[in-house]
């Protein structure tokens, strides 16, 4: 009997964290975009960048039930990235407009890119560039995060 109840138990878990993936999905992606995005805006995608969206994505509560999903997502974008920037940056600037309607997604979007672009100790020129059209984007005035 007891076999049943954690078998049950288990099963309501996993279709928790569907139910939560399916929510999050679109926040998954224009987090790790925004992220991505930011680390490549000026030129070269540096350490403690990776570094940064590393700890982000490990550390983010709208983000745990993707398990490996997000680091294999950035994984992915920085291949599209290296191929031609402006690729990269067109899919990205598409996934953020995807949770431009909620505030709490768009803050959490911009905080991010915030943090990648500020890891290695200062905002480069491009980097200030990509994250006021993300601002703007989603609604929201940078000055207001920074």
């Amino acid at each position: 009997m007891f076999g049943f109840m954690k078998k049950l138990k288990g099963a309501g878990t996993e279709l928790a964290n569907k139910s939560v993936k399916a929510e999050n999905k679109d926040l998954m992606e224009a987090m790790v975009g925004a992220a991505t995005l930011i680390a490549y805006a000026d030129g070269e995608l540096k350490d403690e960048e990776i570094t940064a969206i590393a700890g982000i994505i490990e550390n983010s509560k709208a983000l745990e039930a993707f398990g490996t999903e997000p680091m294999q997502e950035f994984d992915k974008l920085c291949k599209v990235f290296e191929s031609g920037y402006r690729m990269g940056r067109l899919n990205t600037m598409r996934e953020i407009a995807d949770v431009k309607d909620n505030k709490e997604d768009s803050e959490m979007v911009l905080v991010m890119a915030i943090e990648v672009a500020f890891a290695d100790g200062e905002c480069e020129p491009a980097e200030e560039k990509e994250l006021k059209t993300i601002a703007q984007k989603l609604g929201l005035k940078l000055d207001e995060y920074i």
